[in-house]
């Protein structure tokens, strides 16, 4: 699991820790620690919280639904339209629960077509 690369790397992070606290003191080693968050965001976690809460509860409610996730958005590939503005309602009220809103203009009902679909619309949210 541990190569000696990575414990090299870490060793090379706790001297430079030190480094810093005992050369320029406390307030700079908790400067460098604090801006470690701020570079990397809060957003980004929050999202991939989000994100893996949204499979979990797909997977409960619609597991015969084919999901596709992206860095910001997913799509649901539906039957049917009807079944794709179920879906979507569904999402609408889950997002309402947690206090957030889908995108209205990003969230659509869109057909998809392909060889296998003649006749009614299929949709995907």
């Amino acid at each position: 699991m541990f190569d000696r690369w990575i414990v090299l790397n870490f060793a090379v992070q706790i001297a430079f820790d030190a480094a810093i606290y005992v050369f320029l003191g406390p307030k700079a080693f908790v400067y460098l620690a604090a801006s470690f968050f701020f570079s990397v965001g809060l957003h980004p976690l929050g999202a991939r919280w989000i994100q893996e809460h949204y499979d979990v509860w797909m997977r409960r409610k619609y597991p015969q639904l084919p999901l596709e996730r992206y860095a910001d958005g997913a799509i649901v590939h539906c039957r049917t339209e009807a079944e794709a503005r179920e879906v979507r309602a569904a999402l609408a009220a889950r997002m309402e629960e947690c206090r957030l809103e889908l995108h209205p203009e990003k969230t659509k009902v869109v057909y998809r077509k392909d060889d296998d679909r003649r006749g009614s619309m299929a949709g995907a949210v």
